[in-house]
């Protein structure tokens, strides 16, 4: 492996494998900057840079137009099935709203939001380790520490107070839950970051238990009152349906393997030790009232959940019941494109994400995007159940916390989209295609001398063994990822 030594320098002599350790050394710094600006990208838009908010809103776009390059330069960019389809339906839908829409910069928005980033679920796994996708894991865990303090600040404070801001400064943009208590949405630029960063963080704490010796006890125990803490503060009904998804998620893991069960008695305890403790807070006992009130006048679980989610379908179809058959052009249901066409961050075609995709892509265009985002969370989700008969939660664990986003989050909200993309892609990394407790690290033996054998010998018989060489298909797996080559590639489905 490559460890930085003369980065940067690649000569005509330098061995082959050195050059690709360097070659995915830089994939992987761009999967980690990628990493970093997702989470980080709502405090620059709203603190930091709040002038810059509009701008900010693709600063992870070059990030994975790099990536890209770099990959197709290499070999290693994975033509499958869904990359070809999603190609195939992006150029579809341009040349469709070209047709409809004169307005460039939306339809190249719209574009952007729709297709970009979804090839990089495929890529990830041709470039990032286990062991990253951990290490990613312990970060966010002991970021939802400092953030749970930043959420008791938020939910304290007046929705005009700084802290409070929203994208691009603006004071009193956050949504308030009830009883004058605004949604927090911690470092992010919108509660719906929150969510789904609160999903990931409980995906990986189960994944601590479940797969053990992965993340230090330490973390997974100081996590609990963290996640538990900003859950209840959050309100949001999709935080706590998400967790809830989560904690099933697990709890099939374990059906499936029942000597797990042991495993999540202990989160569960402590779990239910810390809410009993923190029923004596007063600011927890004002976060669960908001929560109380929240799903009493949404209807409850049945309607205030349920059927909010199921409710995305009959809307949709309502919308593509007055809807052109080419739609009315990408980019006009998001955010951004509204305030390029009628000068306000509003949503024109309906607030759910099904609503957008056939308001602005026609009926049967529209539907086609839409299954192909299903069939793309089917297929991940397939992968990741197979992963758990060999002993492996955390692939499943993570599809089950974005699994909905990627079929009907709204990816017109950048957050949303990157980390639906970003954790799925890390869903099918994660994944470890050898044999229960096989190590990865030495899953490949050097080759033995044998004893008496000449020189000449050794070097006909390494000439006639197969050969080993990084990218020697476009279809092999890089070398520098840990473990075994897959039975059936990515890039080969």
């Amino acid at each position: 492996m490559y460890h930085g030594r003369n980065a940067g320098r690649v000569s005509e002599s330098q061995p082959a494998a050195e050059q690709t350790d360097s070659l995915l050394g830089t994939l992987r710094l761009l999967v980690w900057l990628y990493f970093w600006l997702l989470l980080w990208e709502g405090a620059l838009r709203k603190w930091f840079f709040p002038s810059l908010s509009t701008p900010l809103l693709i600063v992870r776009d070059p990030v994975v137009l790099l990536i890209y390059a770099i990959a197709l330069a290499k070999g290693v960019f994975p033509f499958n099935r869904f990359i070809l389809l999603i190609a195939g339906l992006g150029i579809i839908s341009f040349c469709a709203s070209l047709i409809v829409f004169d307005r460039l910069s939306i339809i190249a928005y719209g574009l952007r939001t729709n297709f970009l980033h979804l090839p990089l679920i495929f890529v990830l796994p041709n470039v990032i380790r286990q062991k990253d996708v951990v290490r990613m894991g312990r970060w966010l865990l002991l970021l939802s520490l400092p953030i749970s303090f930043l959420v008791i600040y938020q939910f304290i404070s007046p929705s005009g107070a700084w802290i409070n801001a929203a994208a691009g400064g603006e004071l009193g943009g956050q949504m308030v839950a009830g009883a004058g208590r605004v949604r927090p949405a911690g470092i992010f630029s919108f509660v719906t970051g929150m969510v789904s960063f609160l999903s990931v963080v409980s995906a990986f704490l189960l994944s601590g238990y479940l797969d053990q010796k992965r993340l230090p006890r330490w973390l997974c125990i100081a996590g609990i009152p963290a996640l538990l803490l900003s859950l209840a503060l959050s309100g949001s009904r999709s935080a706590v349906a998400c967790v809830t998804i989560i904690v099933i998620a697990a709890l099939l893991v374990c059906g499936r393997q029942f000597e797990r069960f042991s495993r999540v008695l202990t989160p569960a305890l402590l779990t239910y030790i810390t809410f009993l403790g923190f029923c004596y807070l007063p600011i927890f006992r004002a976060g669960m009232e908001v929560h109380e009130a929240r799903f009493r006048t949404g209807g409850g679980v049945q309607r205030g959940i349920i059927a909010r989610y199921l409710g995305d379908l009959g809307e949709s179809v309502e919308i593509a019941g007055q809807t052109p058959l080419l739609g009315r052009g990408l980019g006009i249901g998001t955010n951004a494109g509204a305030a390029l066409l009628v000068g306000s961050r509003t949503f024109l075609l309906g607030e759910s994400e099904w609503s957008r995709v056939v308001g602005e892509s026609g009926p049967i265009i529209g539907y086609s995007y839409l299954m192909l985002r299903l069939a793309i969370c089917l297929f991940i989700a397939r992968r990741c159940w197979a992963a758990v008969a060999r002993g492996q939660a955390l692939p499943f664990l993570l599809i089950a916390s974005n699994g909905l986003d990627l079929v009907s989050g709204q990816f017109g909200q950048p957050t949303t989209l990157g980390f639906a993309v970003l954790f799925s892609g890390l869903a099918l990394a994660s994944i470890d295609e050898s044999e229960p407790g096989a190590d990865r690290e030495d899953f490949r033996e050097p080759p033995r001398r044998i004893r008496g054998r000449a020189p000449v010998a050794e070097a006909l018989q390494r000439f006639d063994d197969p050969p080993t060489t990084p990218f020697a298909s476009p279809l092999s797996k890089p070398s520098g990822c840990e473990g075994p080559q897959p039975s059936r590639p990515i890039s080969a489905i």
